[in-house]
């Protein structure tokens, strides 16, 4: 679901593979890397904590989000049991999608914090970001308007 609503900054994962791959050779001396070998080192904490994201937009993120659920409608346990009632899920969406104008990086706001000189991997030297959005607000924030305001 967050890749249907986020998208990686390609400069920012460019640089990451570079300072992996950089990383790497120090540690394998004499081995040629392939891209899978560099993509499957590089761990989710380095992601957050050296590429920015953004949101893809509402259009964009509604339409992700169909095809993921219309992939997942026939998804069955061992058991032969669906994982999701279509009806139930259409209903939820339909009445969700309201809100992905909400979740959505405001125009022009720069939501990433450069903290200290950077990290250092191989002979390349990263940018350390923190990113000032959390789900935490977004969800804190509908719950205020689900309770506060009528329809909300």
């Amino acid at each position: 679901m967050s890749s249907c609503i986020f998208e990686w900054d390609q400069e920012d994962i460019r640089r990451l593979k570079e300072a992996k791959r950089s990383e790497l050779k120090k540690k394998h001396a004499g081995h040629a890397l392939t891209e899978a070998q560099v993509l499957a080192n590089i761990s989710s904490r380095e992601l957050a904590k050296h590429c920015r994201r953004r949101t893809r937009g509402v259009e964009v993120t509604r339409g992700l989000i169909q095809e993921l659920l219309k992939a997942m409608w026939e998804l069955t346990d061992t058991s032969g049991l669906r994982q999701i009632n279509a009806e139930s899920m259409t209903h939820v969406w339909e009445v969700q999608q309201k809100h992905l104008p909400c979740i959505q990086d405001p125009p022009g706001v720069e939501l990433y914090t450069k903290l200290g000189s950077g990290s250092q991997k191989g002979d390349k030297v990263l940018d350390v970001l923190r990113c000032g959005r959390g789900s935490s607000s977004v969800e804190s924030f509908h719950r205020h308007q689900c309770t506060f305001i009528p329809g909300g």
